[in-house]
């Protein structure tokens, strides 16, 4: 007699099995319909001998396959890096009979619904894919995978796994971007950014490539600037667990409204190398200018001066025959549209006294002056002079001759200081001068004459002017 047995049927008798074959022989086979996971196990073809026992021709393993349980997702790599190696692990536990059965686990997988099994950068070895190089497009990918045992039945999709890629600094940049100008006093503020997964947290703040630390906050404040912070700002982002730096830089440029500086001597008369010197340093270096003229005791306005571009900041005005009317206080102002932030001022200005030492200049318009006989009598003469040095000389007409005249009983002359009314460049002005008095005592029919006087200091000598003494109530 021969019989089949399995683990689970000791002999089958079951009516899903069909049996062909040559039993005599002992080739014989059957079919079983209809498999259920219990009928997984180890199938013997024996033979019975009657009293002498039962011989065991052969067997064979079923293996019932079914579908592995739904799988998890699980990081096999620390941490995933951008530009870097990860490995994922489909994991799963096999549902197939017998549990000794031989049967290999494999796995494909999805990316964002996309079966990314077969392209280029991942490599699948059984349940494990590699991601060979990260990038940040890897980022919130969504990751699946199923599960199958040697081309059979695949596991349902597992859940999604999230790739968390760490990347950065990437980007790094700082804002305002550009080159940035604002006016000395006020307050800047200068932002750096990256794109970093996590986010950016280490900053370093330096300027013009010098090693001293500005700050390591997001965003360098700078809360009063002064033209000393125009520079090159340098920002670097660092991150946490990648070995890299981002680094980004802006140039700061600083408005400031211009100091003021000017340059003068004094000179004499028709000294062309005379000259006023005026120079500006600020930011913008677009500078107007007005240079004014004043007279040195009233302070009244005489004039605006003519100038010359030299350099950038730079104006000169140069004295032609510069006469006694030049001498003055000369006021540079100049604006580049910068607010002084210390008091709000526009024009900056800065001035210089310049004293030019001239000839004598004799004001006064009268040349006849009158008197009686036995009385005394004044001739007059304003005289304007810069200097202290004045020298008057009178001189009476004696026919063809001069007489020089000197303080005696006759004569006494006088100089005497006063403030006079001048005009500087057709302005008039109230400047300090001299009275120049020749006084004659006891007038003679002899003392109504013409009369000279000379001015002079240490420049020269004025052209001299003719007076005339006359008799009262009538012309000579």
């Amino acid at each position: 007699m021969v019989f089949f047995s399995s683990e689970a049927m000791p002999y089958i008798v079951d009516n899903r099995a069909t049996f062909t074959g040559d039993i005599l022989r002992g080739i014989v086979s059957f079919t079983l319909s209809n498999v259920k996971l219990s009928d997984a196990g180890r199938y013997t073809f024996t033979r019975s001998n009657g009293n002498d026992g039962t011989l065991i021709l052969g067997g064979q393993v079923l293996i019932v396959a079914v579908s592995p349980d739904t799988p998890v997702i699980k990081a096999l790599s620390l941490v995933a890096i951008v530009e870097k190696e990860y490995k994922l692990n489909c994991s799963t536990e096999s549902r197939s009979a017998p549990l000794d059965h031989n049967l290999t686990m494999y796995s494909y997988w999805k990316q964002n619904g996309v079966d990314i099994s077969s392209e280029s950068g991942y490599i699948v070895n059984r349940t494990i894919l590699t991601i060979s190089n990260l990038s940040r497009k890897d980022n919130g990918g969504k990751v699946t995978c199923r599960a199958f045992e040697d081309q059979r039945i695949p596991s349902a999709e597992s859940s999604a796994f999230i790739l968390n890629v760490l990347y950065g600094p990437d980007n790094t940049q700082i804002s305002p971007s550009g080159q940035l100008t604002v006016d000395e006093g006020r307050l800047l503020n200068i932002t750096c950014s990256g794109e970093c997964n996590p986010p950016c947290s280490s900053y370093r703040w330096y300027k013009d490539s010098q090693l001293t630390l500005l700050g390591s906050s997001q965003t360098l404040a700078i809360t009063n600037v002064s033209r000393n912070s125009a520079g090159v700002y340098s920002c670097t982002v660092n991150h946490t667990y990648i070995a890299k730096v981002g680094t980004a830089q802006t140039t700061v440029r600083v408005n400031y409204s211009p100091t003021v500086d000017i340059e003068s001597r004094n000179g004499s008369h028709n000294d062309t190398s005379l000259m006023i010197k005026c120079s500006a340093h600020g930011m913008p270096e677009q500078y107007t200018y007005r240079l004014t003229h004043k007279s040195l005791s009233s302070g009244i306005e005489i004039r605006e001066v003519s100038y010359e571009f030299i350099s950038t900041g730079v104006i000169i005005h140069h004295f032609i025959n510069p006469t006694y009317m030049d001498t003055g206080i000369y006021t540079c102002f100049v604006n580049n549209g910068v607010l002084d932030y210390t008091d709000g001022s526009l024009d900056k200005s800065v001035y210089s006294t310049v004293w030019i030492k001239g000839l004598p200049y004799i004001t006064s318009k009268e040349t006849s002056f009158y008197a009686e006989v036995g009385h005394s009598g004044r001739l007059i003469i304003e005289v304007y002079n810069s200097l202290l040095d004045l020298v008057v000389t009178w001189y009476k007409h004696n026919g063809g001759a001069q007489e020089k005249l000197l303080n005696s009983d006759k004569y006494k002359i006088i100089i005497a200081s006063s403030m006079l009314d001048v005009n500087f460049y057709s302005v008039p002005i109230h400047e300090p001068g001299f009275i120049a008095t020749l006084e004659i005592r006891n007038i003679t029919e002899e003392d109504f004459s013409l009369y000279q006087v000379h001015v002079q200091n240490s420049v020269g000598e004025m052209y001299p002017v003719l007076l005339q003494l006359r008799v009262s109530g009538k012309f000579l």
